[in-house]
């Protein structure tokens, strides 16, 4: 829960995944902007069922940007005659917590009348102001001053609810890199972003090589940060050294002085330095619990404090322990030492937080997150206590040899940011950059050893980045230049003598007892919910999964158990016990689940089963207090596949003096719901003994008896099927034309949200299929064949790809295109007009020209689904006019005329409305007002409506232009003669037919094309004409990528005005000062 108080900013981070999103304070014009919006002075509109309720609906409608924005808020009323909100729904431009969207919606679960209960809802701790000022530069000016990227306008940063974009195709290596490797699962924005981290990875790759061919004593490989900008890899990983060279942070650990001297023991060696053995290695030891991974935090200063604990307890007790960073992270912040949580710290400010806290959780009970939480360690057991921390005399590699050597694993810090440390892989690794001082040093690890090869002599330590860092998580440091900085400042901690007794007395359970209890045992029917997670696994699991599972069993029952599976986003994921097979797919993870049909378990699989039987497993005493219940821990352990799996199973005892589940843990590797995963945590909500209700648990409809039949089985073993945890689904299998459609052909990627859907979407594809064979039976002028368009409606197609058309259609708007409204206010279309002027005899034109292959066409564009075809139209007219002023061939930004010329005619919004459609002219005009035009590759293509960077582009390259002038309409021998000596010329069709959608090849004709100007509704570009037996036609070019059409091109009749080709053509002129 994230609360906003005036000009509060808070940053939220999910626990898994590495996006990271800012709340932005303030909105403006916006009706999203409230949680319940006044409509007090909307429109009724209506009644609708909604959500399964009948809905009262009020509309409203407001123009923001130039935009037509409509917001439609559906109402019902309960049984106590009170009203209800039910969905808020957005259709335009709008912006929720700052981001910008075409379209949303707002599905309200819960209305509670009254003043909120304020103690139920307090700001964090991690978002206090005091905070922020550490590490999130709320000015905005410092990053550009400093020359670094700059985040968002004003200072503040954008939350995108949309999902990120995956582009592939440029570079195998780097696709590999996205696909399989340590990049597995990034998404990239824009292409202009993709293109940007791809040559960074080269950048890398080529530096990477090039080291490894010098055969130095150490190596380089490939690994997360290979996209990675440097000023990124300082400012996530190593953020105090990022806040000094970019942001003047100046303050020492020195300044905590008082602090470092009050639990500082002196140095005191337990052996003679001089006979320390040549090498030591505590891995595989209990002194060192492992690699572990602080994510995108700057957090090492934690993992260096806890690996000197956990080496201290276990060298005093005997016991290996895994302790907690989260809770050094989160409790030990603004105690006015040097301990900023993932902004950086220092290991001793950590170690003496622990001490003044009384002591410190196991990380099974207090779970790494990968951000700054509130604090929770008053309500978690503590296990380890300590009394303080010594230094090595700083400088003194003998000393640390000797530490290391007796008292185990220390806490050391390294200058860790040359690009040689981010990419080291193995070996000896020696840089001559690398600083020793104390100020230089900027990353803590832990030292576990030190020895000699023939590179020479090294300390032994290890990284928090994970073991796909470095040489399995561990690197050689050199010990020459003091290990850039290992024996600088290196400490080890105390344990507390008293907590050395305790640490071995007898296991207690929830209640004090020392009794082993007897193991629960589970009723034959029960029905219960859990809420299965996967806390942070690095990159075994990139992207974060958690939804609720409603489990009910009952053994008198012939189909138990029945599992229902919610997505905790609302989106219901329905899976009985049917023989039948369907795909659930999410938008960003490509993991694979599977549902088993009899959910029984298979052997020593505890996961399988909602319950596990665990009376063969370990009583470990008490839990402590785990979801607010205080626990008994139940244990078990097998191996599978090479690995030790770990199951911790949490009980409570209820007032009812019945077992409840609390937890159950898995580590290691196992499978649920087919699914491989080597952690994951199913928290138990709701555990009802007795017969289940099924009255609330219909099985869905894809699942009655007479649908198992017509689905078919896939490559599954005993009635398994697959499943992705995630709101829309892949059905196969009912067509094997429309199953290679969207499998291999122009609908591949493509989901349904149910098989309703699927049918509707089936049936759509082979009435378009139909009609495709019928047309080409006839041998007509051209041939029509599949493409994406197969399986759309017309709506959707009209929506999208013709959206003026569509907004006539509805009534939304009335017919733009006429005399009045092109000259309306200020006269705007003729200010930039410029007179048609013939440049020579049309009498003498050629037969035929074609301007394909040359530099007054830059080739087939993609509009995507969006309506910008106007953006694309006027783009075209200015590349052929630069080409033939210039003699240069440009590709120019589409991009920069969308977001751009908004409203450049005021009154006539629609001229220039983005993906919602406008006009050719238009585009040139505001390109004329601008003072020029971007190249494509300066301002990239989206593919929807973003807000104007144009000033932020350089525009020295591009295109500058007076203005434009109209063909005489109707004169096709005029347009020949442009075409001819112009070149390529912006026109607008009427593209509203069904054989234009699916249109092939040869020389399009159709008698129901119309050609007056308020019928025309798509803007492209027309590159030549010609003649062929099948008639006279214009050579026109579309903007939906060479899988349409002709390669992307179409023929089109010279009849009937070429379906308007001949009414609306204009083309762009030059300034001629850009000539020079």
């Amino acid at each position: 829960m994230i609360a906003i108080a005036g000009d509060a900013e808070y940053e939220i981070q999910p626990e898994v995944d590495e996006r990271v999103c800012n709340i932005y304070p303030g909105g403006h014009g916006a009706a999203s902007a409230n949680a319940l919006p006044d409509i007090s002075d909307w429109t009724f509109d209506g009644q609708e069922e909604v959500n399964g309720q009948m809905t009262s609906v009020w509309q409203y409608q407001r123009r923001n940007e130039g935009k037509i924005t409509l917001y439609k808020f559906y109402v019902s009323i309960d049984n106590n005659y009170q009203y209800q909100p039910i969905r808020l729904h957005m259709l335009g431009a709008d912006i929720t917590i700052g981001s910008h969207y075409g379209e949303y919606v707002v599905d309200y679960l819960e209305l509670v009348p009254g003043k909120p209960d304020k103690e139920l809802f307090e700001p964090p701790t991690l978002c206090d102001n005091g905070k922020f000022i550490n590490f999130l530069d709320k000015e905005g000016e410092n990053q550009q001053q400093q020359g670094l990227p700059q985040m968002s306008p004003a200072g503040f940063r954008m939350l995108s609810l949309v999902p990120a974009v995956r582009y592939r195709g440029e570079d195998e290596e780097y696709d590999a890199f996205l696909t399989t490797g340590h990049g597995r699962g990034r998404t990239h924005a824009n292409l202009q972003e993709y293109r940007h981290r791809l040559s960074l990875f080269q950048r890398n790759t080529a530096m990477i090589s090039a080291h490894n061919a010098q055969n130095k004593s150490f190596t380089m490989a490939m690994n997360k940060f290979g996209d990675w900008t440097r000023e990124e890899y300082l400012a996530v990983m190593l953020p105090l050294k990022y806040k000094k060279l970019y942001q003047g942070f100046t303050k020492s650990m020195h300044e905590h002085k008082q602090d470092l001297q009050k639990h500082e023991y002196p140095y005191e060696p337990l052996t003679d330095v001089s006979k320390s053995p040549a090498s030591v290695d505590w891995r595989g030891s209990g002194a060192d619990t492992g690699v572990k991974d602080q994510a995108l935090c700057g957090s090492c200063w934690t993992f260096g404090a806890v690996g000197a604990m956990e080496s201290a307890w276990f060298h005093a007790t005997g016991h290996s322990a895994r302790f907690s960073e989260q809770a050094v992270m989160d409790c030990s912040y603004q105690k006015g030492r040097a301990a900023w949580g993932c902004d950086g710290g220092g290991a001793w400010a950590g170690i003496t937080h622990i001490i003044e806290s009384g002591g410190i959780s196991l990380l099974k009970d207090y779970q790494y997150l990968g951000i700054t939480d509130y604090c929770r360690e008053d309500s978690r057991p503590i296990t380890g206590k300590f009394k303080g921390f010594a230094r090595i005399p700083s400088g003194d590699d003998a000393a640390l040899m000797e530490a290391l050597y007796s008292r185990g694993p220390i806490a050391v810090s390294l200058d860790a940011s040359s690009d040689a440390f981010t990419f080291y892989s193995s070996g000896v690794y020696y840089d001559t950059q690398c600083k020793y001082e104390y100020d230089d040093l900027d990353h803590a690890m832990v030292a576990v050893g030190y020895g000699t090869e023939e590179a020479g002599d090294y300390f032994l330590i290890k990284n928090s980045w994970s073991d796909h860092w470095g040489d399995k998580g561990y690197i050689k440091v050199s010990r020459d230049n003091h290990g850039c900085g290992a024996s600088t400042d290196a400490l080890y901690a105390l344990v507390d003598e008293e907590a050395v007794a305790e640490a071995v007395e007898p296991k207690q359970n929830s209640v004090g007892l020392h009794a082993q209890p007897t193991a629960p045992r589970w009723p034959e029917s029960y029905s219960l919910t859990y809420v299965f997670s996967l806390p942070y696994t690095a990159e075994v699991q990139p992207d974060a999964v958690s939804y609720k599972v409603t489990f009910h069993r009952d053994n008198e029952d012939k189909d138990s158990p029945r599992v229902r599976m919610d997505t905790l986003d609302g989106t219901n994921v329905l899976i009985a016990t049917a023989d039948v097979e369907y795909e659930l797919v999410p938008r960003l993870d490509t993991q694979v689940c599977r549902i088993n049909r009899d959910i029984e378990p298979g052997e020593g699989a505890a996961s399988t089963t909602a319950l596990p039987d665990i009376s063969g497993w370990e009583y470990e005493g008490s839990g402590g207090l785990v979801n607010g219940h205080q626990t008994d821990l139940w244990q078990y352990q097998k191996h599978h596949a090479s690995k030790t799996v770990q199951y911790n199973f949490y009980v409570t005892q209820k007032e009812d003096g019945q077992p409840h589940p609390v937890r159950l843990h898995m580590t290691g590797n196992d499978i649920f719901s087919g699914a491989h995963f080597d952690e994951w945590v199913a928290d138990y909500v709701s555990y009802t003994p007795g017969r289940p209700d099924y009255d609330v648990f219909e099985r869905p409809e894809m699942c009655d008896d007479e649908e198992r039949t017509t689905i078919r089985k896939g490559p599954s073993t005993a009635g398994i099927r697959m499943m992705h945890i995630a709101p829309s689904v892949h059905y196969r299998g009912e067509h094997a034309e429309y199953d290679a459609f969207l499998t291999t052909g122009h609908g591949r990627g493509r989901t349904h949200a149910n098989l309703q859907d699927y049918r509707h979407r089936l049936s759509l594809f082979q009435r378009n299929t139909a009609m495709i064979s019928a047309h080409n039976a006839q041998n007509k002028s051209f041939t029509m064949a599949m493409n994406k368009f197969g399986d759309w409606t017309r709506e959707e197609y009209l929506a999208v790809m013709m959206p003026r058309k569509h907004r006539k259609s509805t009534g939304t708007i009335s017919n733009s295109n006429t005399k009045e409204t092109l000259v309306k206010s200020d006269g705007k279309r003729s200010k930039h007009e410029i007179p048609y002027l013939a440049l020579s005899d049309s009498g003498k034109i050629p037969t035929s020209v074609d301007w394909r292959g040359t530099g007054a066409d830059t080739g087939v564009k993609d509009q995507a689904n969006c309506g910008s075809c106007w953006a694309f139209g006027a783009v075209g007219a200015m590349e052929s006019a630069w080409f033939h002023a210039t003699g240069k061939s440009a590709k120019f930004s589409e991009q920069q005329v969308m977001d751009c010329a908004w409203g450049f005619v005021p009154g006539n919004e629609d001229s220039a409305s983005a993906c919602d459609g406008g006009d050719a002219w238009a585009g040139i005009g505001h390109i004329v007002d601008a003072g020029g035009i971007a190249q494509a590759t300066e301002y990239q293509y989206l593919g929807q409506d973003d807000y104007c960077r144009e000033n932020s582009r350089s525009m020295t390259d591009g295109g500058t232009f007076k203005g434009y002038a109209r063909v005489p309409q109707y004169n096709d021998t005029a347009l020949m003669e442009v075409v001819y000596s112009r070149g390529p010329v912006a026109v607008s069709l009427d593209a509203s037919q069904d054989s234009f959608t699916f249109y092939s090849s040869g020389v399009y004709f159709d008698s129901n094309c119309m050609w007056k100007p308020e019928d025309l509704d798509h803007s492209q570009l027309l590159v030549g004409y010609g003649t062929e037996e099948a008639g006279d036609f214009w050579i026109v070019k579309n903007s939906w990528s060479k899988h349409w059409g002709d390669n992307g091109y179409v023929k089109i009749a010279r009849d009937n005005h070429g379906c308007g080709a001949s009414t609306d053509a204009v083309y762009a002129v030059v300034d001629e000062d850009a000539r020079v």
